[in-house]
């Protein structure tokens, strides 16, 4: 009986462990704390201002599983990177994307290639849209950034921080305006897709 017990005691522990440690730490930001302060420590937090309204990254939860970061893809045929940031503004969800074509970036250690990159969007090769689930996303054509400011990879762990800022616009006549401001991320990731 106290075997069980002891076996019952040491799997909650697990348990609880498992589920504190994929927590996301959100550190309200000094200027504007609906947004979580810029940091480069793997804190699973993405946050942006879309035309004034607080965009948070919120992932898939199942059962036991939460999905703490962004989705990953590179495309052999076009040699394109695809990461998408999954969210809300309020009780909506809405996938912030970003489409890079031409860095070659086929596993999780080549992102290390963006490390410190400012990429600016021209509608063509790189691209940046938000869009709402099973609705059509908004053009590609917007106007602004990704910063890449810190991309580190962990060999020991074989994940990677991935921290950055991000900012852009269009006009839309299906859209209308979309500015999105302030957007910034920081994620450990540990999947890469082909």
């Amino acid at each position: 009986m106290k075997k069980l017990q002891f076996l019952n005691s040491f799997l909650i522990i697990g348990i609880l462990f498992a589920v504190s440690s994929c927590e996301t730490v959100y550190i309200p930001d000094p200027i504007d704390p609906r947004l979580p302060k810029y940091t480069e420590d793997g804190n699973a937090v993405g946050g942006a201002l879309v035309n004034d309204s607080l965009w948070r990254s919120e992932y898939f939860k199942l059962l036991f599983y939460k999905r703490r970061e962004p989705f990953l893809r590179y495309k052999t045929t076009t040699d394109s990177l695809s990461i998408e940031f999954h969210g809300t503004i309020g009780e909506s969800y809405r996938t912030i994307s970003f489409g890079l074509k031409g860095y070659g970036i086929k596993s999780l250690q080549q992102m290390t290639k963006l490390n410190t990159r400012i990429i600016n969007f021209d509608g063509v090769n790189n691209v940046a849209t938000i869009y709402r689930i099973v609705v059509e996303p908004c053009p590609t054509t917007a106007k602004g950034q990704i910063f890449f400011r810190s991309v580190k990879f962990d060999p020991e762990n074989n994940s990677l921080t991935l921290s950055g800022t991000f900012g852009f616009n269009y006009d839309d006549p299906l859209c209308g305006k979309i500015a999105v401001n302030y957007g910034r991320f920081d994620y450990i990731v540990h999947n890469f897709y082909q």
